[in-house]
């Protein structure tokens, strides 16, 4: 990370800033999202890689977003995710969607091993995906910071 996206960072970290910042970006303004909802989530996932040329040795890689906050409405929660770049980025949607990916993957994960501990999977279709309900929802913005002059995007 740059020391631009450090700053943004930290400043976003703050409940106050974070929910207006989500309610500008996705409810024109509107209070949807308020400080008292937000909690702290992990954002840092690790990557199975496997290395090249070597056949079933796998490498981890660390990956983490920018800023990430649980909304709990009414006991279920909803992930929030501000991935920020200073500068120009093209592959940033397919990055955005890879932690989308491993956020649900953890998400999964936990639950199955809930499950397999409690040994509660009641029927078929609960019993081959290894939940009985959903899964959270996740809401996710990818910002630029710097626009040149002149660029219309």
């Amino acid at each position: 990370m740059g020391e631009k996206n450090d700053v943004f960072c930290a400043w976003l970290e703050k409940a106050e800033i974070f929910s207006d910042f989500m309610n500008g970006a996705m409810f024109a303004g509107k209070q949807k999202i308020l400080p008292g909802e937000l909690k702290p989530a992990r954002g840092d996932y690790l990557e199975k890689e496997k290395k090249r040329g070597e056949a079933g040795t796998a490498a981890r890689r660390r990956r983490s977003r920018d800023v990430v906050k649980k909304r709990c409405m009414g006991g279920s929660y909803c992930v929030l995710a501000v991935e920020n770049q200073a500068e120009l980025h093209y592959a940033m949607p397919v990055r955005c969607m890879e932690y989308d990916a491993m956020e649900y993957t953890s998400q999964l994960r936990r639950i199955r091993e809930r499950h397999r501990r409690n040994k509660d999977l009641k029927g078929s279709a609960q019993f081959l995906s290894g939940i009985t309900g959903s899964i959270w929802s996740l809401l996710r913005i990818c910002r630029r910071s710097s626009l040149r002059r002149g660029c219309a995007r």
